[in-house]
């Protein structure tokens, strides 16, 4: 596991949960815990209108910071569901496909033990950003692995991979920042839709409760 530095997050993570004790929010929400491609998308809660989503993302992130800070930022609530993502930065700080595939388990298993169960959730799969061109190959591995687990955990996935390849299979170029890693205008409107169609596939259960 990645050595964790408690510092490199911290005033994100005291943010979170001053937004969390002073926004009223309700224990019928669905929690988006992930990395910066959750945190600066700064529309999420209109994008995704009606659906009560609540933006946990910081970042960064990786599955070792979501394991070090979920009991932090999940004490005082339990959404109805979770939308996980989780994945670029991992493969960043050298983790390999299968040590991601065993930190999310790991992860589940701090959740398990919190709650008794996992709660519904959903798997985002990594998107194949410009920046990590060169580890395409990895984060297919990476998605497949975590596929395979959401799956035998009861859990969904939402393949966003392959909605923002080119036309020759690679990164699409048109749909980052100039940095190539975080997503732009473009990107996030493919993200609003490709999701908004999973949360209505999935989670209109959400909203009659």
């Amino acid at each position: 596991m990645q050595e964790i530095n408690p510092q490199l997050f911290e005033k994100e993570i005291q943010q979170i949960e001053a937004m969390l004790k002073s926004q009223a929010h309700s224990e019928n929400c669905i929690a988006f815990f992930g990395s910066s491609t959750f945190r600066m998308w700064s529309t999420m809660a209109e994008d995704l209108n009606p659906y009560p989503v609540l933006n946990l993302g910081f970042g960064g992130s990786s599955f070792p910071y979501a394991i070090y800070y979920f009991d932090r930022l999940f004490k005082d609530f339990r959404p109805k569901a979770i939308m996980f993502y989780f994945g670029d930065n991992d493969l960043g700080r050298g983790d390999s496909p299968n040590a991601i595939r065993k930190n999310f388990l790991r992860l589940c298993e701090l959740i398990m033990d919190k709650w008794q169960k996992m709660p519904p959730f959903s798997i985002i799969s990594v998107k194949p950003s410009v920046e990590k061109a060169h580890m395409l190959d990895k984060i297919a591995q990476t998605n497949a692995l975590l596929q395979h687990e959401a799956r035998a955990l009861n859990g969904k996935w939402v393949n966003i991979y392959e909605k923002m390849l080119n036309e020759n299979g690679g990164a699409n170029s048109a749909l980052y920042l100039a940095d190539g890693l975080h997503l732009n205008e473009t990107g996030y409107k493919i993200w609003q839709k490709n999701i908004r169609e999973h949360l209505f596939d999935e989670y209109q259960w959400v909203l009659k409760q």
